[in-house]
């Protein structure tokens, strides 16, 4: 993410693909591969959000909230920042204050509601 901000896009997804190829996923159901396939392009946001949608309440919030942040990072890069902030405010709005992407989101709409 960082690297895509900082003009790097295509060579930081050309690494992402790269990773993710060699590594091995830890469980089956492999969220984070999920999570970085996404942020290669290689699956659609209603893939994300649909595998998110698991049948444990708890563990559905959570994917949810990372969900909604990584969908709001890429359609910022991707210079929808109207999307970017509806998909950061859904992220807050599930509430899940000890992920780490609530804290992103958080700062991330508030930069895009003073204009940065």
């Amino acid at each position: 993410i960082v690297r895509s901000r900082m003009g790097e896009r295509e060579e930081a997804t050309r690494d992402l693909k790269a990773a993710l190829a060699q590594r091995k996923p830890d469980a089956m159901d492999d969220w984070e591969g999920r999570i970085g396939s996404f942020l290669a392009g290689t699956l659609g946001e209603g893939e994300l959000l649909e595998t998110a949608a698991v049948a444990d309440p708890k563990r559905k919030a959570g994917r949810m909230c990372q969900a909604h942040f990584y969908s709001g990072v890429m359609r910022l890069l991707g210079g929808d920042r109207d999307g970017a902030a509806d998909r950061f405010s859904k992220c807050i709005q599930i509430g899940r204050k000890t992920y780490l992407e609530y804290d992103s989101a958080v700062s991330e709409l508030e930069a895009l509601r003073s204009g940065k």
